[in-house]
């Protein structure tokens, strides 16, 4: 019963990495809309941090495409948390 449930609970934290890859890459597209809006808006210092973090593995999403390798690309640089103290 133990090794089951572990086994879920792997399954649930990969795909919860898979969500967050993808709220910040929904995070990263609506402040670039912002600031196109305002030249004057400013985020803070962590979201601009996160912006950079993106853009340098994820290009805009200017047109349809598939962004599957995208997504599992930005889940592991998430995964391994060095970003976060930089």
């Amino acid at each position: 019963m133990g090794t089951i449930a572990a086994r879920r609970v792997s399954r649930a934290l990969r795909n919860l990495e898979r969500v967050l890859a993808i709220e910040v890459m929904i995070l990263v597209s609506a402040m670039e809309i912002r600031q196109g809006e305002s030249e004057s808006k400013r985020f803070s210092e962590g979201a601009t941090i996160i912006q950079q973090f993106l853009r340098e593995m994820v290009g805009p999403l200017r047109e349809d495409r598939p962004l599957g390798f995208e997504i599992e690309a930005v889940s592991r640089q998430l995964n391994r948390q060095k970003w976060i103290y930089t």
